[in-house]
């Protein structure tokens, strides 16, 4: 298990499982309860993601890309880190965002 997953488990409690809008591919939509998806296939993360159980992700292994790449986002040639997640803004990830030259943003 990572750094991070570990952190994201025991200190931070996946709040980025627990809020904001989760954009899915169209093979990912399938996996996800319909009515929490808008019209734009963004996955509404209020009261948690269906698939949260005690901090850890059941489909871990099919994840949406969106997951598995968080908090980095790829913005053509530019990597932005999310300093909504917590290991970004308290430095847990520094070394990981100095190796991908990613912006804390």
């Amino acid at each position: 298990m990572s750094r991070l997953s570990n952190y994201c488990i025991a200190t931070c409690g996946a709040k980025c499982c627990k809020r904001g809008k989760l954009p899915l591919l169209p093979e990912e939509a399938k996996l996800f309860d319909k009515k929490r998806i808008d019209e734009k296939s963004h996955y509404d993360l209020t009261g948690g993601c269906e698939f949260l159980v005690n901090n850890c992700c059941s489909i871990y292994d099919k994840r949406p890309q969106m997951c598995k790449e968080y908090p980095f986002h790829h913005f053509g040639p530019k990597i932005i880190a999310n300093i909504f997640c917590e290991a970004v803004e308290i430095g847990l990830l520094d070394e990981e965002i100095e190796e991908k030259k990613a912006k804390k943003i």
